[in-house]
């Protein structure tokens, strides 16, 4: 049998490890011999193992977002009082444009979890940041009121989606010794974000007026979600459940400095029969009062994403 990664905890026959028969490598045709593959438990290797660089840049890419979800979540509260003075409206008759965004996140929220599923926690991520950046960039354009509602809707979607689709990724990309760590510094850019649209709005305001504001503030989200396209992996979790993509895996798991054989079968025991990313749900439980106590924060946009992602956990 050919040696796969080395061998301990991490790695056990397939057929050991399952109690069952063992599944045949991508490619492997019928009729031929059987026997036991090497495998790897993805699940082990993620939680024991080291936080390499490759993991680490993952981790900021997924703060980034979070930041930029922060960020042009706030614009719209900056420019409303140059708004009221520049088409003479009230703080009233914003209410409706508000409330669309809420209502948008609130969407974006509940159905992040099922894109994340189907398409991936990358593309869920990618798509998010796409989404609120371009919506934010359009309201630079609008004319009316009716208008920032519906965009505000539409970037809702996005920022209510980011939130869960990045701490997932931070969460998959992080041993479990650093995995609440990496959580709690993620959720924490939501505020960071807003900070610095107070401190971006100071600055573009006075100087080149409220459609500047989201022209910058959306093309800002739109660059990091092109970044990220040709940067950001698909998580481990993700790909394991996919034979078709194993060898994207392989990749993946080599760039961590993890090399395994072409022959590798992967397996997660800990996440065998889910669909969804319990490991979120799980560090989060575990994370201790500081963090679970977010879940109950009046903020709708960061105590719905906590719920939404997952549908249990069998390993609390």
């Amino acid at each position: 049998m050919t040696e796969s990664y080395p061998m301990g905890p991490l790695s056990t026959p397939h057929i050991a490890a399952t109690g069952s028969s063992p599944t045949r490598p991508p490619g492997e045709v019928n009729g031929s011999r059987d026997g036991a593959y090497p495998s790897l438990d993805i699940g082990q290797l993620l939680d024991n193992g080291p936080w390499t660089a490759l993991q680490k840049i993952v981790v900021f890419i997924a703060a980034l977002s979070i930041i930029m979800d922060g960020f042009d979540g706030q614009l719209i509260g900056f420019a409303v009082p140059v708004l009221i003075k520049e088409w003479g409206v009230t703080r009233g008759d914003f209410a409706p444009a508000l409330a669309a965004g809420l209502v948008g996140m609130g969407i974006g929220s509940a159905f992040a979890g099922l894109l994340a599923d189907r398409f991936g926690r990358r593309g869920a991520v990618i798509v998010s940041v796409m989404v609120f950046g371009l919506a934010t960039f359009c309201i630079g354009f609008a004319a009316n009121l009716w208008h920032i509602g519906a965009l505000r809707f539409i970037a809702g979607l996005g920022i209510g989606g980011a939130l869960p689709s990045s701490t997932t990724v931070a969460a998959e990309f992080t041993p479990e010794r650093r995995r609440t760590l990496a959580i709690t510094a993620t959720i924490v850019c939501v505020p960071l974000g807003g900070m610095l649209a107070g401190l971006f709005a100071g600055m573009v305001l006075p100087n080149l007026g409220w459609r500047a504001l989201f022209f910058l503030g959306g093309a800002l989200a739109v660059l990091l979600g092109f970044i990220m396209l040709f940067i950001l992996p698909e998580t481990p979790r993700f790909l394991v459940r996919r034979p078709a993509r194993w060898a994207e895996l392989r990749r993946l798991v080599g760039r961590m400095s993890r090399p395994v054989t072409a022959d590798i079968v992967f397996t997660d025991l800990g996440e065998q029969g889910s669909t969804n990313a319990r490991a979120f749900l799980h560090c989060s439980r575990r994370a201790g009062p500081a963090t679970r106590s977010r879940s109950g924060a009046p903020s709708f946009s960061t105590c719905l994403p906590y719920i939404a992602p997952s549908r249990g956990c069998r390993r609390c």
